[in-house]
């Protein structure tokens, strides 16, 4: 089963209230080419922000997209980045379901 939800909004955070989701995908091999995708978003900019929903411990934010360009964004020391935050409906979006999602943007 699908789960539809939607970018909700985006902000500026401290990446500091971020947590690194359970449900990322990679799971091995996670700094492998941090270096060159910090290169990168130095060099570029970050081209695609960062995902995430409310976490479990309040006034966090689990990240369930984009788990590599927040280390990449760690190794280069940033401070805060805009972030999208993901929701369905007026309910908060499941922990685990970051497999499932069809995401369609509420920006456009």
């Amino acid at each position: 089963m699908k789960i539809s939800a939607r970018i909700d909004d985006y902000k500026d955070i401290p990446l500091d209230d971020l947590v690194i989701g359970k449900g990322q995908v990679r799971t091995s091999d996670v700094a492998e080419g941090i270096d060159e995708l910090a290169k990168s978003i130095q060099e570029v900019g970050l081209l695609h922000p960062i995902v995430v929903c409310p976490a479990e411990k309040k006034g966090k934010y689990e990240i369930l997209i984009g788990q590599r360009r927040f280390l990449a964004c760690r190794t280069l020391k940033k401070k805060r980045s805009r972030l999208q935050f993901l929701t369905r409906g007026s309910m908060k979006l499941p922990q685990r379901c970051t497999r499932s999602l069809k995401i369609s943007s509420a920006k456009g």
